[in-house]
């Protein structure tokens, strides 16, 4: 969809989340580890972006690193733009990262990292959407969602309820996200 991601989220009881389970037929959960980075003038979170690196944990240490852009379309869309790397860290960056990043947004100087936790997701993919529950530790909390990511143009908020209407859950708007809470999380503490 163009580099376009337009999800749905909403955060769920570890109740809910178990009967999910129960009830779709997710794939093996993998284990990612997020780092989330900005300025210490908030210059990301001002213009609603996010810039991260993403660990997805492999199963015979053969660990994925992808760098992460996400641009705000509209309350749930985002441009999303992702770049395999080798770097583990912003100090570890390539020349060629950096121009990549530079190509799509900005790049303070100041750069530092604003946030890093570790999600289980489990995935189900159908034809219109990715369907991805997701058990977040951030540093003194954790929490449950459910993503809805739209796949097709039949992908709708009317089927997303549907996936719901057991849980006794209709979705009307998208939680915070997952960076936010981390930073509340770290906040709170």
């Amino acid at each position: 969809m163009n580099n376009q991601e337009r999800e749905l989220k909403i955060l769920l009881t570890k109740e809910q989340a178990m009967q999910l389970l129960n009830q779709i037929d997710f794939q093996k959960p993998r284990t990612q580890i997020n780092t989330y980075y900005d300025n210490p003038a908030g210059f990301y979170k001002s213009q609603g972006i996010a810039l991260r690196i993403r660990q997805i944990v492999g199963e015979q240490g053969n660990d994925q690193w992808i760098l992460t852009i996400k641009k705000p379309l509209d309350a749930i869309t985002k441009f999303e733009y992702e770049k395999e790397t080798t770097a583990h860290t912003l100090e570890e960056l390539s020349q060629e990262d950096i121009n990549w990043i530079q190509s799509y947004i900005p790049m303070p100087n100041d750069l530092q990292t604003l946030a890093s936790f570790k999600t289980e997701r489990w995935i189900y993919d159908s034809n219109e959407a990715e369907i991805s529950l997701d058990h977040t530790y951030f540093q003194h909390s954790d929490d449950y969602e459910i993503e809805y990511e739209y796949k097709s143009n039949s992908a709708s908020i009317e089927a997303f309820n549907t996936l719901l209407n057991p849980l006794n859950i209709e979705f009307k708007k998208n939680c915070p996200s997952k960076l936010a809470r981390a930073v509340q999380d770290q906040k709170s503490n």
